[in-house]
């Protein structure tokens, strides 16, 4: 790269003690200005006059400028920071280049902006000077320069050259301070177990060259570190050589603290491990010795001293474990089979060693890990058999034989580094599935389920057409059944869990029970050891809402069509993953929700009261969030189950306190059902619909909404699981039951609503439809709706009763009992008119508007059953809002053409006309008498026939 073909920007640039130029451009137009505020704006989201400076801020002021003078002038950084450039191109890291620019080196961002050194144009025979720039080279335009004869870069005082206000802030980075960023960052990403990157930040900190014997500590600890890391990778013999060096270090440290002790004993356990993993474990029980009497009471030391003394004597063959008569074994069938697991497992390492890339792998190599899982599988039923010959529960723990068979091969198997590999196979065959998902899911591979769309990133796996991952994570489960330590190591690598998560997920009903249940121990036990801290990813949590799905099919103890039949130990566990599903909180219990959707209605159903607790729960969940339950399907599932409680509550009834109404036309199952359902609100079922209705109300509250867009497909579901047919009956059930049931009523299509008005849903609502009137008196309806008791319940009928009572039907329902249903709606009013006085809230809601407009429908079409039942009582509510409503005028206009109220409505207009609110006069024409039947007809109009609507709204 030439560095010569810098614009001649340095004559501008003005000494130390001069003020500084004005920016190209910037002299004299207010275009440019403006045109380079908007662009700032937009970039950075602050418009560039509003930006602060460090003069701004005499503190800021007087921090930097202590920082600037104790910048090393003769040392050449690291690298370097640039912060608060008004080009915010040239804003970022700097690291060198490779390049040399005048004895320092050259620095480049990601943006392509160079700092460099340079020589200021001087004229012939005058002193050379240096100068720092920050700009372009290959367009040969500066940004910002600076003059200073130092090695390194100046932190204030840039010039502008071709770049906007403000000039830059360098921050300086010394190898020293650099080394120790990098560190902070290796650890950072070690404790989000990205290890990969924990790895590369502590290379980074450890190539800052610092000296090894004016920092012993700090490279000692970055070498442990990065062993660590890499011991995490089964990097093992980069791994040895970082613990090695970092032990060799600290010999050298003639500190005794309290830090330098744990990091030498850290240190020792890790070159230990490492060793371990490379097959050396007489060289690992040697450093473990030493280290075991110097530290005697570290316990980690002594365990795994222990678990790599068992290790080398199965290699060396001199394992004895005691096992009983009459086993199936000879006397030393068990040195074989641990000598046959040694031999499978350093032939692993050494063909994938030999292959290189994890993407090389040969498929000799799957023959080694099946031959490897059939002796985990031999030795844990043999592990079995011993327990139950003792009568030992399976995992005893310390009351089981010290090392029995199976837990010498699991230690032997950890220890020599198998289990850390077979999570790179597995992470290697789950990194190949989910780079190829994308095609999958469009149909060019039946392994995924057609349901993954294209867009989707994550294998919608079905585990039983993936005989190589199953195998892999059966191995892994055998290896951490019952061992911590095992479990540990698999938790503490987010990409095996995940895979092993979404194996979990991809079971199926084809998929062995063995299989299943190892899984789902195998699954309880990382999701205890980490939670959901790996999950946060949109792949995790698709994994997630799989697993969660079929987790569900489990906890259900008759055979569910989607899982095989397991035992009752791992159908409790899976039980105990959904509630830990669920309170993870956040995103996870959202993918969790939407997983357990499918399985609600069948868990509210059963017999166990673990899954009914279970279903109560999640019911519970979508009240809260409608969102979760994003499938019509699911809104289906939940009036299925609904219905099955409502038919088994009125079976469960008393000869003629049950009714029941068909309607052919609307198919065989198309039946009202009514009942006294006030001793089956309190029972337990009862509660159970009650969440159960709430549940829908709020699912169909937000997926019915005007502006919903999935708003047709929920309708269709809810009119396929006959929701109008099991809502309807329930508008004069107990509270808990006709509140939900009225709002799911009142957010449904103006369509559907003429129909429901076909139904009766009027006379149900006041409680006039003839079916009411037949149940018997001991289970005799009372005269007044319980929804009028509450103020959403008020809500939700007046709501109801305004989008029906526009229709004939509505009506004529009215006019069969005129009595007692003007008395229902009346008491609704004055309910409506004392507790909810705002007519200008909530739209189509508000209750108080919804009631005015039913008075006006009938004021209209059913004059003479409104005046004559009409209580004196509502007048005076009336007569309050009449100011602030014209509708109400009209209603009054009306109601005062009968002689029976027409001295209510002149009292009333009396004491209005002494108020602020606009009176309501009386014309002269009603002081004359009329007479009674032609007031009565005054307003009767012709009322269209059928379902239509009688007026617009």
């Amino acid at each position: 790269m030439d560095y010569q073909q810098w614009h001649q920007k340095w004559k501008d640039v003005p000494d130390e003690l001069e003020s500084r130029p004005q920016p190209i451009g910037f002299q004299g137009s207010p275009m440019v200005k403006a045109v380079l505020d908007q662009v700032y704006t937009q970039e950075v989201g602050v418009p560039l006059s509003c930006r602060p400076t460090p003069s701004e801020d005499p503190t800021a002021q007087s921090a930097l400028l202590s920082y600037e003078r104790n910048r090393p002038r003769e040392e050449v950084m690291h690298h370097y920071r640039v912060e608060g450039a008004g080009d915010t191109a040239a804003n970022g890291e700097y690291f060198p280049t490779g390049d040399f620019r005048n004895e320092v080196p050259v620095y480049q961002n990601r943006q392509g902006v160079v700092l460099t050194r340079e020589k200021h144009p001087e004229d012939e025979g005058s002193e050379e000077k240096y100068g720092w720039v920050l700009g372009y080279v290959r367009e040969r335009r500066p940004l910002y320069g600076v003059q200073s004869e130092d090695c390194s870069a100046p932190s204030l005082g840039w010039s502008l050259f071709t770049a906007p206000a403000p000039a830059p802030v360098l921050r300086y980075f010394s190898e020293a301070l650099a080394a120790k960023e990098f560190k902070d960052k290796g650890t950072c990403a070690f404790q989000e177990q990205d290890f990969a990157a924990a790895e590369k930040w502590y290379t980074c900190s450890l190539e800052c060259k610092l000296s090894r014997d004016d920092y012993k500590e700090a490279v000692s600890m970055v070498l442990s570190n990065r062993a660590e890391a890499r011991l995490r990778l089964a990097q093992f013999e980069p791994a040895a050589h970082d613990a090695r060096s970092a032990t060799e270090l600290l010999k050298t440290c003639e500190s005794y603290i309290e830090p330098l002790e744990l990091l030498r004993q850290k240190t020792g356990l890790r070159l230990a491990k490492a060793l371990s993993g490379l097959q050396k474990f007489d060289e690992a029980y040697e450093v473990l010795s030493e280290m075991r009497r110097r530290y005697p009471r570290n316990r980690d030391i002594a365990k795994t001293l222990d678990e790599i003394s068992l290790s080398w004597q199965v290699q060396q063959g001199h394992v004895d474990v005691g096992l009983p008569m009459g086993m199936g074994m000879g006397g030393d069938d068990h040195q074989q089979l641990l000598a046959c697991a040694q031999k499978l497992i350093e032939e692993l390492m050494s063909q994938v060693a030999d292959a290189g890339k994890m993407e090389d792998l040969p498929e000799a190599l799957f023959v080694l890990v099946r031959r490897l899982h059939h002796i985990f599988q031999r030795l844990a039923e043999l592990q079995l058999q011993l327990q139950q010959q003792q009568q030992q529960p399976v995992g005893g723990g310390e009351e089981s034989l010290p090392f029995s068979l199976f837990q010498t091969l699991q230690t032997f198997f950890r220890r020599g580094g198998g289990l850390a590999l077979c999570l790179r196979l597995l992470e290697s065959v789950w990194t190949s599935l989910a780079s190829s998902s994308s095609s999958t899911a469009s149909g060019s591979s039946s392994s995924f389920s057609p349901s993954c769309s294209s867009s989707c990133r994550t294998p919608c796996l079905d585990l039983y057409k993936h005989p190589t991952l199953e195998l892999l994570a059966l191995l892994i489960a055998l290896a951490c059944q019952d061992s911590s330590e095992s479990g540990r190591l698999v938790a503490a690598s987010p990409k095996s869990s995940l895979a092993l998560l979404a194996s979990l997920g991809g079971c199926s009903i084809k998929v062995a029970s063995s299989t299943c249940e190892a899984l789902i121990a195998l699954v309880n036990q990382l999701w205890k050891s980490q939670g959901s801290g790996t999950l946060a990813q949109q792949e995790g949590l698709e994994v997630l809402e799989k697993a969660a799905h079929f987790l569900g099919e489990v906890c259900l103890e008759a055979v569910p069509a989607d899982a095989p039949a397991v035992s009752a130990a791992s159908r409790a566990m899976a039980h105990q993953l959904c509630f830990d599903f669920i309170a993870a909180g956040g995103r996870n219990e959202f993918a969790a929700l939407r997983g357990l959707g499918t399985v609600v209605d069948r868990l509210l159903l059963s017999d166990a009261q673990l899954s009914r607790s279970l279903g109560i729960l999640l019911l519970k969940r979508y009240s809260a969030e409608p969102s979760a339950l994003p499938k019509p399907e699911s809104l289906e599932l939940l009036l299925l189950a609904l219905g099955k409680l409502l038919e088994e509550a009125a079976a469960q009834a008393v000869s003629g306190e049950t009714q029941r109404q068909s309607f052919p036309e609307y198919g065989s199952a198309a039946t009202l059902i009514f009942a006294d359902f006030s001793e089956f609100a309190c029972s337990e079922d009862g509660a159970t619909v009650a969440v159960l209705l709430e549940a829908i109300s709020k699912v169909v509250s937000l997926r019915l909404a005007p502006r919903s867009q999935k708003r047709s497909t929920f309708e269709a579901a809810l009119l396929q699981g006959r929701g109008p047919f099991l809502l309807l009956p329930l508008l004069q059930a107990p509270l808990s039951f006709s509140e939900p049931a009225a709002r799911c009523l009142a957010m449904l299509s103006d369509d559907v609503v003429a129909e429901l008005v076909a139904l009766g849903v009027v006379a149900v609502l006041l409680g006039v439809h003839p079916q009411q009137q037949l149940l018997s008196p001991g289970s005799a309806r009372q005269q007044l709706c319980p929804l009028w008791l509450s103020a959403p319940g008020r809500a939700a009928a007046a709501q109801l009763l305004s989008r029906t009572i526009e229709f004939q039907a509505a009506i004529d329902s009215i006019e069969e009992t005129p009595e007692r249903a003007l008395t229902s709606i009346c008491h609704l009013a004055m309910e409506v008119f004392r507790h909810d006085t705002s007519m200008s809230s909530e739209g189509s809601t508000n209750p108080l508007q919804n009631m005015v407009h039913v008075l006006l429908v009938l004021s209209k079409f059913a004059t003479g059953s409104l005046c004559r039942f009409l209580p004196e009582e509502l007048l005076a509510p009336l007569a309050q809002i009449s100011a602030t409503s014209s509708d109400v005028v009209a209603i009054i206009d009306v109601l005062k053409k009968e002689r029976r109220l027409r001295r209510a409505v002149k009292s009333l207009s009396a004491m209005s006309a002494c108020s602020s609110r606009r009176p309501v006069e009386l014309g002269a024409e009603d002081d004359e008498a009329e007479d009674e039947e032609m007031a009565l007809q005054f307003h009767r109009a012709p009322v269209p026939g059928g379902s239509t609507p009688l007026c617009a709204r």
